[in-house]
């Protein structure tokens, strides 16, 4: 994870995640295919306890590492530190053998620590999912809400279908975006993830009905 403060010019820090060399896509169908899908591979103070004894893997092996990632970036080092070797530290990993020491954690809030423990769950049953860490008080508490941009969904709404031309064309406006103004561009990924209620990475026809639909009320009619 790589946090870039002065690209552009914000005191809010950017959090890019990098290095998907062993990812898979959920919806890949020789993931699918497989009943069970089991690795022993990544870095190993990451790697969950079913990943170490390559034993069936789900996106919840992703939300232990998310709770290790988490640790290190409130300690400054990983939940498993202590351990002198590999065997070691799988050994810790397979325990859950880990502490908030009073000297790093004491201005830690409880709430933090709760959630950090909730993703660092060696029981598959109790481990939060994704849609349950993002509902916890602890994210809930920080976050606001993002909130459509009425005048993104207008835009969308006059469109019409686009010619080759047009489509190659669009393709480089979106490439020009990364370099616009960043306020802009933080308003369209606010108005995405505000559409996209299913947090899929994909809206779907529904969503932008309903996204049209509350534009339209609020304009009121006419």
């Amino acid at each position: 994870m790589v946090f870039e403060q002065a690209k552009y010019g914000h005191k809010d820090s950017y959090i890019r995640v990098i290095d998907f060399g062993f990812a898979i896509d959920e919806n890949d169908e020789n993931f699918q295919s497989s009943e069970e899908a089991t690795v022993c591979m990544g870095t190993p103070y990451y790697m969950a306890p079913e990943v170490v004894e390559k034993e069936p893997v789900t996106t919840l092996s992703d939300m232990w590492s998310a709770g290790v990632v988490l640790y290190c970036m409130l300690a400054g080092y990983p939940p498993f530190s202590t351990a002198k070797n590999i065997k070691e530290l799988y050994n810790l990993i397979l325990s859950c053998d880990f502490d908030f020491y009073e000297q790093d954690w004491a201005h830690i809030s409880k709430e933090a620590k709760k959630f950090i423990e909730g993703l660092i769950e060696p029981n598959l049953k109790l481990r939060m999912t994704a849609e349950e860490a993002l509902k916890h008080p602890w994210i809930t508490k920080f976050v606001e809400p993002p909130q459509m941009k009425p005048e993104l969904i207008k835009l969308i709404r006059k469109a019409k279908p686009l010619s080759t031309f047009q489509y190659l064309n669009l393709l480089i406006l979106c490439e020009l975006l990364t370099l616009a103004d960043a306020d802009f561009v933080r308003e369209a990924k606010d108005t995405f993830i505000a559409i996209n209620k299913s947090m899929s990475g994909m809206i779907t026809l529904e969503e932008l009905k309903e996204a049209l639909i509350s534009v339209t009320d609020e304009e009121g009619p006419g």
